[in-house]
């Protein structure tokens, strides 16, 4: 009952995340040209989406494919947090980047600054996805941290 509990929350924070994308980014970090910019093009939900698709992906990925392999060490799901913690901002670097480009704008020191919180936030959300799904898990149920009992 436990694990589905944690599911049900880490599927409705990741929602509210989502809905509320602009509005959160907008009070983390504004910048008149660039944040006028980034929800103008819609960049937030893209950013968002970027965002949780790593985060749950990479933890689905590690509870159920890696699961199998039977790499359960606290070092294993640490690779895979580093892994999410830099690809989702490096994508949501890259991705506005050339958009912006193309429209003859530059915002890649905004970018630069942007991907610090996209860093906190991917890093907050594969947290929230592991703790969602490691109750599913046969060997790693208990990475990182004991979470969910039988």
């Amino acid at each position: 009952m436990r694990r589905e509990i944690l599911l049900v929350v880490g599927i409705v924070l990741t929602a509210l995340y989502i809905i509320f994308a602009p509005q959160f980014y907008e009070s983390c970090y504004y910048s008149q040209g660039f944040s006028d910019w980034m929800y103008n093009q819609n960049m937030y939900l893209i950013v968002a989406i970027v965002v949780v698709l790593v985060a749950w992906i990479l933890a689905f990925l590690y509870y159920k494919v890696i699961d199998n392999i039977s790499l359960s060490k606290w070092y294993h799901w640490l690779i895979f947090f580093v892994i999410a913690v830099l690809l989702a901002p490096a994508v949501n670097i890259v991705y506005p980047n050339s958009v912006s480009t193309e429209e003859g704008q530059e915002f890649m020191a905004d970018l630069q600054n942007f991907a610090i919180i996209n860093v906190a936030v991917t890093a907050v959300f594969f947290c929230i996805a592991s703790a969602a799904l490691c109750g599913f898990s046969t060997n790693c149920k208990y990475v990182p941290v004991k979470i969910v009992k039988d």
